[in-house]
């Protein structure tokens, strides 16, 4: 199931992330460049995309068996 979640929701989601990203730079008059939200929004998704792979690893731990990460969450 988490292959299916990882191939079906999140690494189309990453793909469309940079996608539109790269297409929203490439137009010319859309990104001021000199103001902060395009940094602050550069950051997130550099941090999102390495939660993305974090998750990644973990699905393939769990996969193996070698999961040490517990259903319960008072753990």
């Amino acid at each position: 199931m988490e292959r299916r979640l990882l191939r079906g929701i999140m690494l189309p989601a990453v793909v469309m992330t940079y996608g539109f990203g790269l297409l929203l730079a490439a137009t010319p008059g859309v990104v001021d460049w000199h103001r902060g939200w395009i940094w602050a929004k550069l950051v997130l998704v550099l941090l999102l995309t390495l939660f993305h792979i974090l998750l990644v690893f973990w699905r393939v731990d769990l996969a193996e068996g070698r999961s040490s990460h517990s259903a319960n969450s008072t753990e």
